[in-house]
């Protein structure tokens, strides 16, 4: 089982930007959610993993763009096909899988839908 992902490159300055632009036009309206989405920008690790939870890929670093109790979204400067995603948010000691829901181009990034599904502590 994987325990540690490594640490790729940072994103770049620009997805930094174009991600708190986003924020703003996100929370400019009401949410029409079952679950409150929060705003939250910061770095994630990620690992592609299949349904064992096998590594399938090389881990890459994205940004969030809010996060709610059983989800998250994040920004990726690639799209990725994995259908699971091993998560390491930056300053937090535990890992997360999540299961991958869409993948789809947002402006010249991706946006990477994901559903929490455990939570590991190491």
């Amino acid at each position: 089982m994987l325990t540690h992902i490594s640490e790729p490159d940072r994103p770049p300055v620009e997805m930094f930007e174009f991600v708190q632009d986003l924020i703003l036009l996100d929370h400019c309206g009401r949410q029409q959610r079952q679950l409150p989405r929060y705003p939250l920008v910061t770095q994630v690790s990620a690992a592609p993993i299949d349904g064992d939870f096998r590594p399938i890929g090389a881990p890459f670093i994205a940004l969030t763009r809010n996060i709610s109790t059983r989800g998250m979204s994040l920004v990726h400067t690639a799209r990725i096909h994995a259908p699971w995603l091993r998560l390491k948010i930056e300053g937090k000691a535990a890992f997360l899988h999540a299961k991958v829901l869409r993948c789809r181009r947002l402006a010249t990034y991706f946006e990477i839908g994901c559903e929490f599904v455990s939570r590991i502590d190491y």
